[in-house]
Protein backbone atom coordinates (compact mmCIF):
# COMPACT_ATOMS: atom_id res chain seq x y z
CA UNK A 1 0.00 0.00 0.00
CA UNK A 2 3.01 2.42 0.01
CA UNK A 3 1.73 3.57 -3.29
CA UNK A 4 -1.90 4.71 -1.51
CA UNK A 5 -2.59 8.06 -0.40
CA UNK A 6 -5.29 6.23 2.24
CA UNK A 7 -2.95 5.76 5.68
CA UNK A 8 -2.94 2.02 6.53
CA UNK A 9 -3.15 2.00 10.32
CA UNK A 10 -1.63 -0.59 13.07
CA UNK A 11 -4.44 -1.96 15.17
CA UNK A 12 -2.14 -2.16 17.79
CA UNK A 13 -0.61 1.14 17.94
CA UNK A 14 -3.03 3.05 16.76
CA UNK A 15 -0.89 4.64 14.28
CA UNK A 16 0.59 4.35 10.15
CA UNK A 17 2.55 1.91 9.33
CA UNK A 18 5.99 3.33 8.13
CA UNK A 19 5.53 3.96 4.77
CA UNK A 20 2.29 2.41 4.36
CA UNK A 21 3.99 -1.17 4.43
CA UNK A 22 2.61 -3.76 6.42
CA UNK A 23 5.28 -5.67 7.51
CA UNK A 24 5.27 -9.28 6.49
CA UNK A 25 5.62 -10.99 9.47
CA UNK A 26 2.56 -9.52 10.64
CA UNK A 27 1.00 -11.28 8.31
CA UNK A 28 -1.19 -14.13 8.59
CA UNK A 29 1.06 -17.38 7.18
CA UNK A 30 -2.29 -18.57 5.98
CA UNK A 31 -3.30 -15.01 4.26
CA UNK A 32 0.70 -15.34 2.90
CA UNK A 33 -0.32 -18.55 0.93
CA UNK A 34 -3.00 -16.92 -0.49
CA UNK A 35 -1.81 -13.74 -1.93
CA UNK A 36 0.85 -15.62 -3.06
CA UNK A 37 -0.73 -18.24 -5.19
CA UNK A 38 -3.53 -16.07 -6.20
CA UNK A 39 -2.92 -12.43 -6.42
CA UNK A 40 -0.35 -10.91 -8.83
CA UNK A 41 2.47 -8.17 -8.12
CA UNK A 42 0.99 -4.80 -9.78
CA UNK A 43 1.94 -4.34 -13.88
CA UNK A 44 1.00 -0.37 -13.53
CA UNK A 45 2.67 1.66 -11.07
CA UNK A 46 1.23 0.74 -7.67
CA UNK A 47 -1.85 -0.93 -9.73
CA UNK A 48 -2.78 -4.49 -11.47
CA UNK A 49 -4.44 -3.84 -14.50
CA UNK A 50 -6.13 -7.09 -15.94
CA UNK A 51 -8.45 -8.26 -18.80
CA UNK A 52 -11.95 -9.74 -17.71
CA UNK A 53 -12.55 -13.50 -18.91
CA UNK A 54 -15.54 -12.96 -21.30
CA UNK A 55 -15.33 -15.45 -23.71
CA UNK A 56 -19.02 -16.34 -25.07
CA UNK A 57 -20.45 -18.76 -27.55
CA UNK A 58 -24.06 -19.45 -28.21
CA UNK A 59 -26.05 -22.09 -30.78
CA UNK A 60 -29.36 -22.25 -31.18
CA UNK A 61 -31.24 -25.02 -33.90
CA UNK A 62 -34.99 -24.86 -34.34
CA UNK A 63 -37.33 -27.13 -36.36
CA UNK A 64 -40.71 -28.00 -37.76
CA UNK A 65 -42.70 -30.48 -39.38
CA UNK A 66 -46.36 -30.10 -40.74
CA UNK A 67 -47.82 -33.41 -41.48
CA UNK A 68 -51.30 -33.71 -43.24
CA UNK A 69 -52.49 -37.07 -42.37
CA UNK A 70 -56.15 -36.55 -44.08
CA UNK A 71 -58.14 -33.48 -44.96
CA UNK A 72 -59.68 -33.38 -41.77
CA UNK A 73 -56.33 -34.16 -39.45
CA UNK A 74 -53.49 -32.17 -39.59
CA UNK A 75 -50.40 -32.23 -37.31
CA UNK A 76 -47.53 -30.21 -36.21
CA UNK A 77 -44.14 -30.46 -34.39
CA UNK A 78 -41.87 -27.68 -33.43
CA UNK A 79 -38.74 -28.26 -31.83
CA UNK A 80 -36.03 -25.48 -29.83
CA UNK A 81 -32.51 -26.45 -28.98
CA UNK A 82 -30.53 -23.50 -27.67
CA UNK A 83 -26.72 -23.87 -25.90
CA UNK A 84 -25.10 -20.78 -24.51
CA UNK A 85 -22.03 -20.68 -22.64
CA UNK A 86 -20.14 -17.97 -21.50
CA UNK A 87 -17.57 -17.23 -18.81
CA UNK A 88 -19.43 -14.61 -16.31
CA UNK A 89 -16.08 -11.97 -14.81
CA UNK A 90 -15.97 -10.29 -11.39
CA UNK A 91 -13.17 -7.53 -10.19
CA UNK A 92 -10.92 -9.81 -9.55
CA UNK A 93 -7.10 -11.32 -11.40
CA UNK A 94 -7.13 -13.17 -14.88
CA UNK A 95 -8.20 -16.58 -14.36
CA UNK A 96 -11.21 -16.00 -11.57
CA UNK A 97 -14.53 -16.31 -13.42
CA UNK A 98 -17.66 -18.35 -13.19
CA UNK A 99 -18.29 -21.21 -15.84
CA UNK A 100 -22.03 -20.54 -16.99
CA UNK A 101 -23.86 -22.95 -19.69
CA UNK A 102 -27.38 -22.31 -20.21
CA UNK A 103 -29.20 -25.17 -22.14
CA UNK A 104 -32.55 -24.07 -23.31
CA UNK A 105 -34.76 -27.41 -25.19
CA UNK A 106 -38.41 -27.15 -26.04
CA UNK A 107 -40.53 -29.86 -27.71
CA UNK A 108 -44.42 -28.88 -28.92
CA UNK A 109 -46.58 -31.57 -30.48
CA UNK A 110 -50.02 -30.36 -32.24
CA UNK A 111 -53.05 -31.97 -33.67
CA UNK A 112 -56.04 -30.60 -34.77
CA UNK A 113 -58.82 -32.44 -36.19
CA UNK A 114 -62.34 -31.11 -38.40
CA UNK A 115 -65.06 -33.78 -36.61
CA UNK A 116 -68.02 -32.22 -38.40
CA UNK A 117 -68.33 -28.69 -40.58
CA UNK A 118 -69.24 -27.22 -37.07
CA UNK A 119 -66.87 -28.77 -34.77
CA UNK A 120 -62.76 -28.55 -34.89
CA UNK A 121 -60.84 -30.09 -31.99
CA UNK A 122 -57.32 -29.50 -31.49
CA UNK A 123 -54.95 -31.64 -28.74
CA UNK A 124 -50.98 -30.24 -28.16
CA UNK A 125 -48.70 -31.55 -25.61
CA UNK A 126 -45.42 -29.34 -24.49
CA UNK A 127 -42.53 -30.30 -22.92
CA UNK A 128 -39.72 -27.68 -21.42
CA UNK A 129 -36.46 -27.98 -19.92
CA UNK A 130 -34.10 -25.14 -18.89
CA UNK A 131 -30.53 -25.77 -17.15
CA UNK A 132 -28.53 -23.52 -15.83
CA UNK A 133 -24.83 -24.42 -14.54
CA UNK A 134 -22.30 -22.26 -13.14
CA UNK A 135 -18.63 -23.91 -12.23
CA UNK A 136 -16.26 -21.39 -10.51
CA UNK A 137 -12.94 -21.55 -12.13
CA UNK A 138 -9.64 -20.17 -10.20
CA UNK A 139 -5.96 -20.92 -11.20
CA UNK A 140 -5.26 -24.01 -9.83
CA UNK A 141 -8.08 -24.88 -8.38
CA UNK A 142 -7.30 -24.38 -4.67
CA UNK A 143 -9.83 -23.75 -2.37
CA UNK A 144 -9.35 -21.55 0.76
CA UNK A 145 -9.13 -24.76 2.97
CA UNK A 146 -6.48 -26.23 0.98
CA UNK A 147 -3.91 -23.37 2.30
CA UNK A 148 -5.80 -23.90 5.75
CA UNK A 149 -8.49 -21.66 6.37
CA UNK A 150 -10.18 -23.36 9.18
CA UNK A 151 -13.92 -22.88 7.82
CA UNK A 152 -16.15 -25.65 6.25
CA UNK A 153 -17.71 -24.71 2.86
CA UNK A 154 -21.09 -24.06 2.95
CA UNK A 155 -22.28 -26.77 1.32
CA UNK A 156 -20.68 -30.08 0.08
CA UNK A 157 -20.38 -30.39 -3.37
CA UNK A 158 -18.21 -33.12 -5.85
CA UNK A 159 -17.19 -29.46 -7.90
CA UNK A 160 -14.78 -26.86 -7.08
CA UNK A 161 -16.56 -24.59 -4.84
CA UNK A 162 -15.00 -21.72 -5.69
CA UNK A 163 -13.12 -19.09 -4.10
CA UNK A 164 -13.96 -15.67 -1.95
CA UNK A 165 -11.20 -14.07 -0.70
CA UNK A 166 -12.76 -9.85 0.13
CA UNK A 167 -10.46 -7.08 0.52
CA UNK A 168 -12.33 -4.10 0.13
CA UNK A 169 -11.23 -1.69 -1.09
CA UNK A 170 -7.78 -2.86 -2.05
CA UNK A 171 -8.67 -5.95 -4.12
CA UNK A 172 -10.78 -9.09 -4.04
CA UNK A 173 -10.46 -13.20 -5.14
CA UNK A 174 -13.88 -13.97 -6.01
CA UNK A 175 -14.67 -16.58 -8.65
CA UNK A 176 -18.55 -17.50 -7.56
CA UNK A 177 -20.14 -20.51 -6.81
CA UNK A 178 -21.14 -24.05 -8.10
CA UNK A 179 -25.19 -23.51 -9.40
CA UNK A 180 -27.28 -25.61 -11.14
CA UNK A 181 -31.07 -24.43 -11.81
CA UNK A 182 -32.94 -26.76 -13.76
CA UNK A 183 -37.02 -26.27 -14.20
CA UNK A 184 -39.12 -28.74 -15.89
CA UNK A 185 -42.65 -28.14 -17.31
CA UNK A 186 -45.24 -30.41 -18.48
CA UNK A 187 -48.13 -29.38 -20.53
CA UNK A 188 -51.33 -31.15 -21.86
CA UNK A 189 -54.01 -29.07 -23.76
CA UNK A 190 -57.09 -29.95 -25.61
CA UNK A 191 -59.66 -27.46 -27.14
CA UNK A 192 -62.61 -27.47 -29.14
CA UNK A 193 -64.60 -24.63 -31.24
CA UNK A 194 -68.41 -25.50 -31.85
CA UNK A 195 -70.15 -23.25 -34.67
CA UNK A 196 -74.09 -23.29 -34.99
CA UNK A 197 -75.90 -20.16 -36.90
CA UNK A 198 -74.49 -17.19 -35.19
CA UNK A 199 -73.07 -18.55 -32.12
CA UNK A 200 -69.28 -19.85 -31.24
CA UNK A 201 -68.78 -22.09 -28.54
CA UNK A 202 -65.19 -22.91 -26.86
CA UNK A 203 -64.24 -25.14 -24.53
CA UNK A 204 -61.34 -26.99 -23.01
CA UNK A 205 -59.05 -28.30 -20.63
CA UNK A 206 -55.30 -27.72 -19.44
CA UNK A 207 -52.56 -29.84 -17.41
CA UNK A 208 -49.51 -28.98 -16.68
CA UNK A 209 -46.98 -30.28 -14.44
CA UNK A 210 -43.57 -28.02 -13.34
CA UNK A 211 -40.81 -29.70 -11.11
CA UNK A 212 -37.73 -27.48 -10.61
CA UNK A 213 -34.23 -28.89 -9.06
CA UNK A 214 -32.00 -26.44 -7.51
CA UNK A 215 -28.32 -26.36 -6.15
CA UNK A 216 -26.99 -23.47 -4.73
CA UNK A 217 -23.55 -23.52 -3.51
CA UNK A 218 -22.68 -19.75 -5.02
CA UNK A 219 -22.29 -18.14 -1.37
Amino acid sequence: FSGTATPIIDPLTGTQFPNNVIPRDRLDPVVRQVLDAYLPLPNAGSNLLVLQNRDIDDEQYTGRADWMVSPANQISMRYFDDDNQFQRPFTAPNGFYAANDFRNRSLQVRSTHTLSPKLVATFSAAYSKFQRIQEPQAPGLQTLQSFGVNAPQSISTSFFPGVRFIANPAFQLFSGGGLEQTPRTWDAHGAGVYTTGGHVLQFGADLQFDRVYTLDASF
